[in-house]
């Protein structure tokens, strides 16, 4: 076997990704590919693991000259690989991200205790700290509309008005009632399905101009309390050149809830297919208004002033509403460089830790905030970093002439200017706001929010206006429920072909795929099918109900009716947080059509992306989202 260096490896301070770690390792060597870390062993002197992967890179051949003990456990902490590895490698954060992120599942569910031992773990959970709030308290900030709904009103006609907008925040996002309460992991039920019931998804409405009582400027709806309040600016109006917009709804997220319940990386995938749902539903919900609709990805404008309110309760998503006759979708820059200019020698320094390094023919430091820089670094630039992570004793001298004794002034000049080094006052403030993504082990996730939030690459529209949903009674929304157990006497041929009229989905059927899996023994339509522009294509015999579980992780609940929907997607032209928004549209369109003819539905993103590649075979890298039907 011919082995090289794992180029995707990526280098973190240890204690932003294990923020429980004993010992002096400060560094931890992070593999995407088994999602485990190597401790990076030197307290106070250049690690000797980094000096093998410097050599390597010099001479791969030094690999063989190894001590055999030294080199299986290289090749067991993925540090050095087979030549043939077949998963992509890049040193690009976003490439090692997704790569971290590609088999979603990190529960074994087909154990029979799992339920038992999910409440377990969710009890242990809630001795370590307090439970989040199922509400985010808005209570300091002033009311400036409510709601005179007192239940769900799905008339929503004509003229989009102030009286619209708070009709939709009503349906949109109002508890049809709480479950779980008093427990380790209470949550709600709406309209739309969530993850886990976390619903994380927050609204704000920034109104550009005055409409009814509703002053033009920036509010948050408080889901709880169901009202408008007047916040301090998210965005800068001012900044906006094109005055058409009637309303933009910015859809951030509260991290904890989910965070707390599912720790692990790859379970912030369903927060975005949670703003699909709730962006599709707000669609549907509007298409009888004189309205057009755009969506895209990332939109609020951030600066270094707020980016510690960002960090707490991050913008993920938007949609603009426009006048009928005036939209135009542009995707735009909203980033304002106001990072504090300071003289760097009159003050004392700590590592930012929005930093990380890579290997790129040496030691590569990689900034993501306040700007994305990255440098090549010496071993004493990286002793100096290494100096400067914050000290649990605050013993350490890291004044600018402290540092000079460790790197030339050239050196410590070079990582101040790529903001390796930035101010303590500045670096104890973020390390502090970060304390809920490292705690909870989501940490790698907030770089992955912030490097898309940086990205230059335009964003897409992620909604379609010419082809909505026609739904007989907007009213039976109320009724959605995610099922679990399924009459299979109800649902027949008819409703899959009214569920699935090619028109409802034509927007996206080019580069996102829908698979059919009709079950029914006893019926001609028996098969596996690919829905296209014209209809339903049929592909093969239909899946079984055991490879079914496989692909979502052995959920008892999966496979059990007649009708399998398998949602995917390897777009090229759409960022992978994209691609998990419209999944969240589509799924959301397929459960509405659904529920329209009175057919309800179970969801999961929990799925095995490569068995479900294997069972379908499908050899793209795509990602899945699974929909029960009967």
């Amino acid at each position: 076997m011919t082995l090289k260096l794992n180029s995707s490896l990526l280098l973190f301070q240890s204690k932003l990704v294990q923020p429980n770690l004993a010992g002096n390792a400060r560094w931890e060597l992070y593999s995407p590919y088994n999602n485990k870390g190597s401790l990076a062993l030197g307290k106070d002197s250049f690690p000797k693991i980094l000096s093998i992967i410097e050599k390597i890179q010099e001479d791969s051949n030094y690999i063989s000259t190894l001590p055999e003990e030294v080199k299986n456990a290289l090749i067991e902490a993925e540090i050095i690989i087979d030549n043939n590895y077949k998963y992509p490698i890049g040193h690009n954060y976003r490439e090692f991200y997704r790569i971290a992120t590609y088999n979603y599942p990190f529960r074994d569910y087909s154990r029979s205790d799992w339920f038992s031992r999910d409440v377990e773990t969710m009890n242990q959970f809630a001795t370590y700290g307090d439970i989040p709030s199922i509400f985010t308290d808005r209570s300091k900030l002033p009311i400036s509309l409510k709601s005179d709904l007192e239940k769900y009103d799905f008339n929503i006609k004509g003229i989009f008005n102030s009286k619209v907008l708070m009709d939709l925040l009503y349906d949109v996002f109002t508890p049809k009632r709480l479950v779980k309460e008093g427990t380790s992991n209470p949550s709600y039920k709406t309209i739309v399905p969530s993850g886990g019931g976390k619903h994380p998804i927050e609204v704000h409405v920034i109104n550009w101009k005055k409409m009814g009582s509703l002053e033009a400027g920036t509010y948050v709806y408080d889901i709880e309390n169901k009202c408008l309040r007047k916040e301090r600016c998210i965005s800068k109006l001012s900044n906006i050149t094109n005055h058409n917009k009637l309303v933009t709804l910015v859809f951030s997220i509260n991290p904890c809830r989910p965070m707390w319940r599912y720790r692990d990386i790859r379970s912030f995938r369903a927060v975005f297919i949670d703003i699909g749902h709730v962006i599709e539903i707000i669609s549907e919900l509007l298409k009888d208004v004189n309205v057009k609709l755009t969506s895209q990805i990332l939109p609020g404008i951030i600066s270094f002033q707020n980016i510690f309110n960002w960090i707490n309760e991050p913008c993920i998503a938007e949609i603009t509403i426009w006048p009928d006759k005036e939209h135009n979708f542009s995707s735009s820059e909203h980033i304002i460089n106001d990072y504090p200019e300071k003289n760097e020698e009159e003050i004392e320094f700590k590592t930012n830790p929005f930093t990380f390094i890579s290997f790129e023919n040496g030691l590569t430091l990689n900034t993501v905030f306040p700007e994305m820089k990255k440098i090549k670094i010496s071993q004493n630039q990286f002793m100096a970093l290494n100096h400067a992570i914050p000290s649990r004793r605050r013993d350490r001298k890291t004044s600018y002439k402290f540092l000079q004794s460790m790197v030339s002034k050239e050196e410590l000049d070079s990582l101040i200017k790529s903001h390796g080094l930035i101010s303590t006052e500045v670096a104890n403030t973020l390390y502090q706001n970060i304390t809920n993504w490292t705690n909870h082990g989501w940490y790698l996730n907030l770089l992955e929010l912030l490097t898309l939030l940086l990205n230059k690459e335009a964003k897409n529209n992620l909604l379609e206006n010419k082809n909505p949903l026609q739904l007989s009674n907007l009213e039976k929304l109320s009724l959605r429920e995610t099922e679990r157990v399924f009459d299979n006497t109800k649902l027949k041929w008819e409703d899959v072909k009214k569920i699935f009229k090619p028109v409802y989905y034509k927007k996206y059927l080019s580069e996102f795929d829908i698979l059919i899996n009709f079950k029914d023994k006893n019926s001609s339509s028996c098969g596996l099918y690919k829905l296209t522009s014209t209809g339903l294509s049929k592909l093969q015999k239909c899946l079984q109900s055991k490879d079914i579980r496989k692909i979502v992780v052995n959920q008892q609940y999966a496979g059990k009716s007649k009708l399998d929907i398998l949602v995917s997607s390897t777009a090229k032209n759409y960022l992978l947080e994209e691609k998990l928004i419209i999944l969240g549209i589509i799924g959301q369109r397929i459960i509405s059509a659904a529920n329209d003819i009175g057919i309800r539905a179970f969801m999961t993103p929990a799925i095995n992306d490569k068995l479900a590649q294997n069972v379908l075979e499908d050899d793209s890298s795509a990602i899945y989202y699974y929909i029960e039907l009967g």
